[in-house]
């Protein structure tokens, strides 16, 4: 089994508070001329961290801990994540590629099934960036598939940053707290520079390189 670490219960806990957040964002609760709690999609960002540290966490532990190749780990990584994700995922896809066929037309069902094929090649970020003007419940009655961006953030992270320590592993003499800081600071720099622009703040909050 590729899990090695520990048990943390309060990591569950965390996730409790992100969903909730979440859930309380897209309910837009009004007060007066405003709704409450704007910034609850800091959820996604809980959940995006989580999942950076149990990932590497996982990777880091099962090399140290059974002292098996770098490769072997990577692949039985990536076996875990798709049986975890992919049977869910790919089924709710089909199920909505099913009712929104019979339900949307025109040129309405043309975005739909555009998105539901980069929703399918975990890249419906890049999709979904070029067509919305913000990020918010109204917008979300309209794309079905919206929620997928953060998975779609995800996978691309798992298939980018186990290389990366890989990198750190054979040729930094595994310095990965150096390079993990250096990463994050300078992505935490284009994010926030990216914030500043009127178009380009959206791919500051899509893309995984800004997420990182």
């Amino acid at each position: 089994m590729i899990n090695t670490i520990k048990y943390r219960p309060e990591i569950d806990g965390i996730r409790g508070i992100a969903i909730i957040l979440v859930l309380i964002y897209h309910a837009r609760f009004y007060n007066s001329d405003d709704f409450f709690l704007k910034g609850g999609f800091l959820g996604v960002d809980i959940f995006f961290v989580i999942s950076g540290y149990l990932m590497t966490s996982i990777i880091l532990n099962q090399i140290k801990k059974n002292n098996t190749s770098y490769l072997k780990t990577l692949i039985k990584f990536f076996e875990s994540r798709a049986r975890r994700i992919w049977p869910a995922y790919f089924v709710l896809l089909l199920v909505c590629l099913f009712i929104f066929n019979y339900s949307f037309i025109g040129e309405t069902l043309s975005d739909f099934n555009r998105t539901t094929m980069y929703s399918a090649g975990f890249l419906s970020n890049y999709h979904l960036v070029k067509t919305l003007a913000a990020y918010a419940a109204e917008t979300s009655l309209n794309i079905p598939l919206l929620h997928t961006w953060s998975l779609s953030v995800e996978i691309q992270f798992y298939a980018i940053f186990p290389l990366i320590i890989f990198f750190t592993i054979k040729y930094l003499n595994e310095k990965h707290m150096v390079v993990f800081a250096i990463l994050s600071l300078i992505s935490i720099i284009v994010a926030t520079g990216m914030l500043r622009h009127p178009y380009l703040n959206l791919w500051s909050f899509y893309m995984m390189p800004t997420r990182l």
